[in-house]
């Protein structure tokens, strides 16, 4: 009953809004008839790779309550997409998944947000994504979520600091590491592979008349 309340109190919000009411809108478009693919990515935890170190010096480790998340922050004047991905961010921040690991830049705010995820969330995985979620093997671990400051693109954080969060899963004892992304995501593939990643299988998520459905194929050449 409280989850019918608080979703009932989410649209009430949505509806208040232009940007909402094209949020809703855009979700009602997909889930009638679309069509998406992701790419998963992997990488063999087994073979170091030492990233150049980004143009600023950044600190590394988990979330903290107080940490300045101002990247994140709504307003108004943002364009549609940089709202949308920062929206998509306060998300995460608000679900029940572990605390996420954020790089720290030399004025103390957070410019890069990742999540490290094994084998032990996936029950926190599938409730918040359902059948989106690939389902970790012991060993296994997976980095999703990842976002970087609009001010820090450009500077080298997101190798830099997603290499320190894939040592950090090595310390866990994790053999690979995987990710997905939107196949036009072209930036993100080229960070990647230039780490050493490859690219592994494609997830297909179709919507017809508001049923969803799920795959997972592996890709052509790609290793076992």
């Amino acid at each position: 009953m409280k989850r019918l309340r608080d979703n009932v109190a989410l649209l009430i919000e949505l509806l208040r809004s232009p940007r909402g009411r094209r949020w809703l809108w855009r979700t009602a478009r997909k889930r009638f008839h679309s069509t998406t693919v992701s790419i998963g990515i992997s990488d063999d935890l087994s073979v170091p790779f030492n990233a150049p170190p980004a143009k600023i010096p950044l600190v590394v480790r988990k979330l903290q309550p107080g940490d300045d998340l101002s990247l994140v922050a709504d307003d108004p004047d943002l364009p549609p997409e940089v709202a949308r991905h920062r929206a998509d961010q306060r998300w995460l921040l608000d679900s029940d998944l572990p605390a996420p690991w954020v790089a720290i830049d030399p004025e103390g705010a957070v410019c890069f947000i990742a999540y490290l995820f094994t084998a032990e969330d996936n029950p926190r995985m599938q409730a918040l994504w359902g059948p989106l979620a690939p389902v970790l093997k012991p060993g296994e671990s997976m980095v999703e979520g990842i976002f970087t400051s609009e001010r820090h693109r450009g500077l080298g954080v997101f190798m830099d600091a997603g290499t320190k969060i894939l040592d950090e899963a090595r310390k866990l004892g994790m053999r690979s590491a995987i990710g997905v992304a939107g196949e036009k995501n072209l930036g993100t593939f080229k960070v990647a592979e230039r780490a050493g990643w490859t690219r592994q299988f494609k997830r297909v998520e179709s919507w017809r008349l508001f049923r969803q459905s799920v795959t997972f194929e592996p890709l052509e050449g790609a290793s076992a």
